[in-house]
Order: C-alpha cells, then sequence, then structure tokens
C-alpha cells in the first residue's frame, strides 16, 4: 500500500471548452429547443444525430407521438421521435414523401442513448438505430434523396408541425454529426464528454446551463439554441472517460491517472453491454452519507449496464493510488443512483487492506466514490496553476476546486528543478480555505526577484493541512523573456493570430480588458468567452474582420458581473475552432 505524505497531483490546465461536474443539467416536461436553420444542420447525405433521452410512461403509450429532434423544410428533411412506443427515424424527399425506421427497446423512465445513422453511398442509403450502443433496427438499398429547400429549424424535444408532439421526459446531450458513426464510435462516446472539436461534429448541446432561456452549441458552429420549459438535474451516465464491452462481458475495468481503479466482474443474467465512466472532478453532492466524514474530491466512477434479465455483477475498486490516504482502515465506498440524486449511501463494502480494495456484491449500476471515515486527508483539488511574466514580474496564479483542512500555503523558488534545495519564498503562510468545496483564486507576485533576459526559474506550491500533512505540487518552469533596455525603439513586426488579453489577470471593477487578433485577411470571425465549467458567457464578437482590438467589462451576456476564476475565450475563422486562450478574472 502506498501511503502518500506528499501528493504530486498532474495540474490540469483547461485549453479547450470544459464541462459541468458529471452530466450536469438536461430540460424536461415537454421544454424544448430551436437551435436555428443554419446550412451545417442540413443533412442531405450521410450524417448521424443522438440524444440521451428519459421517457415517462405517457410518453410510451400506444398511439402516442413525442419529437426527439426534428429538422425539417418545404421539401425534405429528418426526424427522430418516439412513435406507438417504437423509437421512429423518418427522412423526407423534396416531394414530402416519407421514410420511416422503427426500433423497438424503449423503457420508461430510464436514461437511454439513441441514435439514427444514415450512410449514403451513391443513391442507396442504409439506416441504423442503435439504443444503448445495440444496433436495433438496419434497412438498406432504399433509393431516394432528401431535399435541400430552406430548413425552418433544428428542433429538440417537439416538432415544427402543428401539435408540436413535444416529449413529456427529459432530454440531454444532442449531437449531430455529417457523416455516419459506426458502431464503435457510438460506444465510444455515448457515455463521454466530447471535446467539442470532434471531426465531423456540427451541433453539440450539452444542456449544462441549468437556467435560462438558451444553450450554447459546443461544436465549432454557432447553432445557439432559445429554450423553453423547465431544466432539471441530469441523471445521464457521463464522464471523461469510458470503457465498454458489448460481446457477453465477464470483466471491464476502468483506471484513473493516479492508478486506483474499478473492476466490474463476475457478471450474471447475460447483459449485452456493460459501460463504466469516470468523472474527473468532484462530485455535484458532496456531503457524505451518515457515519462517513469525507467523500473524495478528485474523481469517482460510475457503471451503465446494458439490457440483460436484471443483470447483476461484483464491484470491486482497487484504492491503491488515489491521492490523500494515510489510514486506509478509515476508509469506505459511497454510491448513488446517478448525477440526479440528491445525496450518497454508505455501500458498506467489503475493505481488504491486504489487497488495498472494497467490494459490493449484487450490484446492478451505480455510480461510487472513495470515502472515508477520518483520518485521511482526501485532498485539495488543484486546477490550475501557471507562472507567467507579468508586467515585469513573476506572477503565480492557482485555482484550487475544493479544499479539506487546508490551513494555507507556501512557495518555493529555485533555478533547477531541484526542489530539495529550493528556497521557501513565502515567510508567512497564504491562508487557504479550510474545508470547502468553492473555487477558490490565488495569485502571488514574486516582487523581490531581480530578474535577466533568459533566467530560468522552477516554482513549487505547498499547502499544510490542520493534521500536519504537507502536499507539495508539480513545479512549473517560467523563462524570463527578452527586457529590453528603456527607450529602445524598434519596428514591431505584425504578429498574427489571437493574441493574450491584457491586463492580466484582469480586475474588471470599472475596467476593461483588451482581447485583439490579427488575421492574413478578412475572414468570418467569431470570438466567445466560456466560463471553467464549458458554460457560454459572452458572444464578445460575430462578424467579418481580419484585425480587431475588442474589450470586455466583465460581464455576461445578461449583463451580471462574472465571478472570480479562469475564463477561456475562443477564436473561430470561418466556422473552425482557430485558438483558445486563458483569461484570470480577479477582483
Amino acid at each position: 500500500m502506498k501511503k502518500f505524505m506528499t501528493i504530486c497531483l498532474p495540474i490540469l490546465l483547461f485549453y479547450g471548452t470544459l464541462f459541468a461536474q458529471g452530466s450536469g443539467s438536461a430540460i424536461t416536461n415537454q421544454s424544448w429547443a430551436n437551435c436555428g436553420t443554419s446550412t451545417t444542420l442540413s443533412f442531405t447525405e450521410s450524417f448521424t444525430i443522438e440524444a440521451w433521452i428519459y421517457p415517462l410512461s405517457s410518453d410510451l403509450q400506444s398511439g402516442g407521438e413525442h419529437a426527439i429532434i426534428d429538422r425539417r423544410w418545404s421539401g425534405g428533411g429528418y426526424e427522430l421521435r418516439i412513435n406507438n412506443q417504437k423509437l421512429r427515424f423518418i427522412a423526407r424527399e423534396s416531394n414530402g414523401t416519407e421514410h420511416s425506421f422503427d426500433a423497438d427497446g424503449l423503457v420508461a423512465n430510464k436514461w437511454q442513448h439513441v441514435v439514427a445513422v444514415m450512410e449514403k453511398t451513391g443513391d442507396n442509403r442504409v439506416v441504423k438505430i442503435y439504443i444503448d450502443g445495440i444496433s436495433k433496427t438496419t434497412s438498406g438499398s432504399s433509393v431516394y434523396s432528401i431535399g435541400t429547400s430552406t430548413a425552418t429549424g433544428f428542433y429538440i424535444g417537439r416538432s415544427k408541425l402543428v401539435g408540436n408532439y413535444p416529449l413529456n421526459g427529459k432530454i440531454d446531450e444532442v449531437r449531430a454529426w455529417s457523416r455516419a458513426l459506426t458502431t464503435s464510435e457510438i460506444q465510444n462516446n455515448m457515455c463521454v464528454k466530447l471535446s467539442g472539436s470532434n471531426s465531423n461534429l456540427e451541433g453539440y448541446w450539452r444542456f449544462d446551463e441549468g437556467e435560462g432561456s438558451s444553450v450554447a452549441d459546443d461544436s465549432p458552429n454557432t447553432n445557439t439554441g432559445s429554450v423553453s420549459g423547465t431544466w432539471v438535474t441530469s441523471g445521464v451516465p457521463l464522464g471523461d472517460a469510458s470503457t465498454y464491452d458489448y460481446s457477453t462481458p465477464t470483466s471491464v475495468n476502468l483506471a484513473s491517472g493516479y492508478g486506483d481503479d474499478v473492476t466490474v466482474g463476475t457478471i450474471a443474467n447475460s447483459p449485452d453491454g456493460i459501460q463504466i465512466y469516470r468523472v474527473d472532478s468532484a462530485p455535484n453532492v458532496t456531503t457524505p452519507p451518515s457515519g462517513l466524514d469525507q467523500l473524495s474530491q478528485s474523481h469517482y466512477f460510475g457503471v451503465f449496464v446494458v439490457g440483460g434479465s436484471s443483470p447483476t455483477y461484483t464491484l470491486t475498486y482497487n484504492y491503491d493510488g488515489h491521492p490523500g490516504i494515510s489510514n486506509e482502515n478509515n476508509l469506505e465506498l459511497a454510491s448513488r443512483s446517478n448525477n440526479a440524486a440528491t445525496s450518497w449511501t454508505d455501500l458498506d463494502a467489503t475493505l481488504d487492506t491486504g489487497a488495498n480494495t472494497l467490494t459490493k456484491t449484487d450490484q446492478t449500476g451505480t455510480e461510487y466514490i472513495l470515502a472515508s471515515t477520518g483520518g485521511n486527508s482526501l485532498p485539495v483539488i488543484l486546477s490550475t496553476f501557471t507562472v507567467q511574466y507579468l508586467n515585469n514580474t513573476p506572477t503565480l496564479y492557482w485555482v484550487t476546486q475544493s479544499e479539506t483542512d487546508n490551513i494555507g500555503w507556501y512557495i518555493y523558488r529555485n533555478n533547477e528543478k531541484d526542489f530539495e534545495n529550493a528556497e521557501r519564498i513565502t515567510k508567512e503562510l497564504i491562508n487557504g480555505y479550510g474545508t470547502t468545496t468553492e473555487q477558490h483564486c490565488y495569485l502571488y507576485k514574486d516582487n523581490d526577484l531581480i530578474v535577466h533576459s533568459g533566467d530560468i526559474y522552477w516554482y513549487w506550491i505547498q499547502n499544510i493541512d490542520f493534521g500536519g500533512q504537507i502536499n507539495t505540487y508539480d513545479p512549473h518552469k517560467l523563462v524570463i523573456p527578452n527586457i529590453e533596455p528603456e527607450n529602445y525603439e524598434q519596428e514591431i513586426p505584425i504578429e498574427y493570430g489571437l493574441h493574450q488579453n491584457t491586463p492580466n489577470p484582469f480586475n474588471p471593477d470599472g475596467n476593461y480588458v483588451t482581447i485583439s487578433f490579427n488575421l492574413h485577411k478578412t475572414s468570418k470571425v467569431e470570438l466567445k468567452i466560456y466560463n471553467i465549467k464549458g458554460a457560454l458567457v459572452k458572444n464578445l464578437y460575430n462578424g467579418y474582420s481580419s484585425s480587431e482590438n475588442l474589450k470586455w467589462d466583465g460581464k455576461d451576456g445578461n449583463g451580471n458581473a462574472v465571478k472570480d476564476g479562469i475564463y477561456l475565450y475562443q477564436l473561430n475563422v470561418n466556422g473552425k475552432p482557430y485558438k483558445t486562450n486563458k483569461l484570470i478574472v480577479l477582483h
């Protein structure tokens, strides 16, 4: 057993779209979204549409029709809906002729992943329908064409038709692709949050806003949707990584970056497939169940079982490698049904300190998190640590997603990557926030250091908890840039691309931050600002340009001031991601 007294965590720098904890939120109760008329969603060749749905019993009544995705125009279109208890895909020709394809297998009051794939070869088309990664229907050699008239909207949760045929249940994680996904791609993606920059991903609506009247498109396009209805916490089995087995599964395993892992074994009653997913953040519910003192704030696992006749399995959690363990005799496992559950339950798992495992039999699919009755520091979770040369001063900035018994911080510096001989440059402790699940930001300026061009320095941050445990995090390297003599005049060449905002960090109290870009030629340009969870904060620019110096006052699209933290601004050029930079807001 590895007993960690010093924890060296990998630092996660967020350079892409980031996402909410677990599956975030969803819409429900006949809620719907219209995501616009963009031609990027007017598929007439090979394409794939998919969503997670939670149909109610009223959605599966005989004779009922309930829309999931509806993209139609005067002469053509496509639709995915529940029709007379079946999952139905419809393709429409330019003359209005409909081609319908049905699949059985939907279940009431349960999250299910539904997909329709159309693959075109010449004039022949093959349509496949999937439920939970299982191919349910294949129909081939149909000869027809989908019309190309102007679209009237891309609707999620209702139809364009009079009557609307709304879905009574919940919808989440809607995706649209301009190619036919394979079975393995569908199974690979269904329990994983996408980066948004995936090849041929034309629309991606995560519904993680949780409130308001719009839903962002996290694909390279700008198909932002207007939402009408009700938001709820999502229960979709979704994480940052997953693995699966759909070929008579007998044992499935998934590890974390720390080395601990989960195994699903002794599988009974022949499920069609097993998916294990991992969420690399603290859960949305962090209160431990009665009798337990702590839940892990770094990551947790989930299991999604597909098909079978009431299948069960044995869950084995190998905790060796999980950071912060100093007394393994106090370790426990907690569980909950899914991300929408409001509390965790003590799983009463069997602890084996010799094998470093916690085991529970007769499981049916749920989420699992390492817990403790005390004596462990399931640790400070550091989401960002950067060192930059700002305003002629080495500047350290770090963000914690959560803290457990954190007294505070010391900072060390050396001109070599050698912590043993590093100098502690903070004479007094930088106060921490004790125990908290809120995000907190820290800033330190190394004002006393005299620097020269090309100097190299390594910086470490170290926190101390109430029990005296010291956690030292991986160092960051700073290279001092060329420092020009005062009044040295030179012609500054144009630097093309998206430039780092100034100032950084940025205090929005009565101030503005400048974000600029230079392109080689005039192009269709969009510049969007996202928060650290991946939710759209502000559309800063949308137009045609080759160069702009944009100002942002630190307010979102509704005029509300944003909180301290790290934000991302992404430049899209001609509908494709160009570059993403980080921006720090610090009042």
